[in-house]
């Protein structure tokens, strides 16, 4: 006869999760910004790989906000909130960056890369 198996199920707190979270994507964010840049391509890839790690971030800082209840202090809401907006903001501003690289890499000129830039 054997004996139901007692799988032990560990609890992680949200805040723990997020910090962890965003430790690695702090390590991830320091190896992409020393991703090969000398050519048109190799910036576009090191961009975009940038913009996802950003974008990362911003979810993880909303995660922690959606946690953050009303009885927390506000000082620390509004952190977590201005974290959120500074990850988007950078975000946008590395996706914009790729759009103009990955446009001169595809033989635009730098005008023409700065119209795919703000239309992405």
């Amino acid at each position: 006869m054997n004996a139901p198996s007692s799988t032990a199920l560990t609890v992680i707190p949200v805040p723990v999760l997020v910090d962890r979270a965003l430790d690695r994507l702090w390590r991830a964010k320091t190896a992409a910004f020393r991703m090969p840049y000398a050519t048109d391509a190799q910036s576009a890839a090191r961009a975009r790989t940038i913009a996802e790690l950003y974008s990362r971030e911003r979810r993880w800082w909303e995660v922690l906000s959606r946690h953050a209840s009303s009885d927390v202090l506000s000082a620390y809401r509004l952190a977590v909130i201005e974290a959120s907006a500074k990850a988007r903001g950078d975000a946008i501003f590395w996706n914009d960056t790729a759009a103009y690289w990955a446009a001169r890499a595809n033989g635009a000129t730098a005008a023409e890369a700065d119209t795919a830039r703000w239309s992405a």
